[in-house]
């Protein structure tokens, strides 16, 4: 056998086996994922707490100087006599991710000592619903725009049947309250930043924009990503659509995830992002999705490809 055939022989089998580890290793990859979701999918859980809201939110209007009366519904689902207690608490958020903050005070959670109960505490028998009143006394010097406070339903703990050598848990379940002080309202903001990466390694294909309040007023921030095949011809799945609020003074971080995505393919990629009645602003973006030992295959077919190029080269100087 000729030498040039012996090379070319070892080639083929050094990328057949080549192809075959690949294979191997990536369908342990595939099983070693199923496995996780399965594993999250059976050990999902559903904590139902002690005290039930029939409204998280309310959204008011409100004037300086004048006062605002309302009430919110409190719910017991348990099976056993309760009392709680009612109180009001500032509302705001932390960081660009929006963890709740029921703690600092702000120039927007003034309202918070503006509202006042008729009762402070509250018996529920099982199943029982009771409405509480409260009033929101607006000072006359009030500044105009977003005022925010939580109204807080929490069970009373016996102290005495308590374990005391476990972490005690109190229930409790907060309504915010979103209220619009007549006066000078500035709404403004801004789209600071939208980011849609160009590769993955491994699904899902997601996208993120930062929005800015630079306003004294929330306003609402309606977010669509839509995913196309490469051509742009036809949509890849349906829309998302995700709308959200935006407090004054602050920056959120939005993101969202094309839960479907496949393992492998080419799309095309647009986020859009509009703010109070401005016009969208647009970012799109060809997004690759290429699982690793893919790209080994393609890297060893290519190296196989230079070699055998230049020893066909060689062969044909001689």
């Amino acid at each position: 056998m000729k030498k040039s055939e012996q090379f070319r022989n070892k080639m083929v089998g050094f990328f057949g086996r080549a192809l075959l580890v690949a294979a191997l290793g990536a369908s342990a990859m595939l099983l070693s994922q199923h496995a996780a979701l399965a594993a999250d999918a059976e050990d999902g859980s559903n904590i139902v707490g002690a005290i039930g809201l029939q409204s998280f939110k309310q959204v008011i209007d409100i004037s300086a100087g004048e006062s605002f009366s309302n009430s919110m519904v409190v719910i017991n689902p348990t099976e056993e006599t309760i009392d709680v207690k009612v109180y009001a608490a500032p509302y705001t958020v932390k960081g660009d991710e929006y963890e709740n903050d029921y703690a600092t005070e702000t120039a927007y959670t003034e309202i918070a000592q503006w509202i006042s109960f008729e009762q402070e505490v509250y018996t529920l028998t099982p199943g029982a619903r009771v409405s509480v009143p409260f009033t929101i006394t607006v000072p006359a010097n009030a500044h105009g725009g977003g005022q925010y406070a939580a109204v807080f339903a929490e069970a009373i703990i016996d102290e005495s049947s308590a374990n005391t050598s476990t972490v005690k848990t109190i229930p409790r379940a907060a309504m915010l309250v979103y209220a619009k002080v007549d006066g000078e309202i500035d709404m403004a903001g801004r789209v600071v930043d939208q980011t849609i990466k160009n590769f993955y390694w491994n699904p899902p294909i997601s996208t993120s924009a930062m929005v800015e309040n630079t306003g004294n007023m929330d306003f609402t921030a309606k977010v669509t990503t839509t995913i196309m095949s490469f051509f742009g011809k036809e949509n890849a799945t349906e829309p998302i659509e995700d709308e959200f609020t935006i407090m004054p003074d602050t920056r959120r971080l939005i993101a969202q995830t094309w839960d479907g995505s496949p393992s492998l393919g080419i799309f095309k990629v647009r986020q859009e992002v509009t703010i109070m009645d401005d016009e969208p602003v647009v970012l799109e973006r060809t997004v690759i999705i290429m699982p690793l030992f893919l790209l080994i295959i393609i890297v060893i077919a290519l190296v196989l490809l230079i070699i055998w190029v230049i020893a066909k080269l060689k062969k044909h100087r001689r």
